[in-house]
């Protein structure tokens, strides 16, 4: 496999692009592959679902979610020439992916759903360990800046005033600062910090993920986040 190029997901038909960086192979882009909520959704998009008031009976009621409260900032982010809501919401979504939960039974919390981790991804891709993350953390010697997409937007330092370098997105791994999802969808750190699942269980309670952001690279737990799938 060349060092950088793309592949399909014969699931969908949506071409990826890739990068090499050290001995592994990862997506360069954000995962867009469609789940139903609360598996997924996309930022902005009115998602409704079914849900059921009690465990054993078939008693439920339609619930909503949407937040568009970011939309028009996001909109001015991307130079976006859509006039409406949907229009940006739709290019969001297409540009940065989707955000996913990957619980059991699509709930806040709890055990990670094994299944839906092995299949999540295109075949011959898989969600990452923590533990493999840690290697790519190591491969760049923990400097974001090679992984951040160039277009990530200027950051000032709150304690010493100085701007933080410009990323260089030297490894091609372009990841764009879109923050993650309450389980309401209203977005959260958008244009501060980006969040990545791993297959790696904090406790029994929440899994870790892999946030990046200006000046850290570290590891914390959230809801709806973004997918970046590796080479089996």
């Amino acid at each position: 496999m060349p060092n950088r190029g793309t592949f399909t997901d014969e699931r969908d038909g949506r071409v990826y692009k890739y990068t090499t960086i050290g001995d592994q192979v990862w997506m360069a882009e954000n995962l867009k592959y469609e789940l139903p909520y609360p598996y997924s959704m996309c930022y902005g998009k009115k998602t409704c679902y079914w849900k059921q008031r009690f465990q054993f009976d078939d008693i439920g009621d339609t619930v909503c979610v949407e937040d568009t409260s970011k939309l028009a900032e996001i909109g001015q982010r991307m130079n976006t020439t859509c006039t409406t809501n949907e229009c940006i919401a739709d290019e969001f979504c297409e540009r940065f992916g989707r955000y996913y939960n990957l619980y059991e039974n699509g709930e806040k919390e709890g055990f990670l759903d094994r299944v839906l981790l092995d299949t999540i991804c295109p075949q011959g891709w898989r969600v990452p360990s923590k533990a493999e993350w840690e290697v790519l953390m190591e491969s760049v010697q923990n400097d974001e800046l090679r992984l951040l997409e160039e277009e990530s937007y200027d950051r000032l330092d709150s304690e010493t005033k100085k701007w933080y370098k410009r990323p260089d997105n030297s490894c091609g791994y372009s990841v764009p600062l879109n923050g993650y999802l309450f389980m309401n969808g209203a977005m959260q750190r958008f244009s501060i910090t980006s969040a990545f699942a791993t297959t790696t269980a904090k406790n029994e309670l929440y899994a870790w993920n892999m946030i990046m952001e200006f000046g850290n690279m570290a590891f914390t737990s959230h809801n709806f986040i973004s997918i970046r799938c590796l080479k089996d």
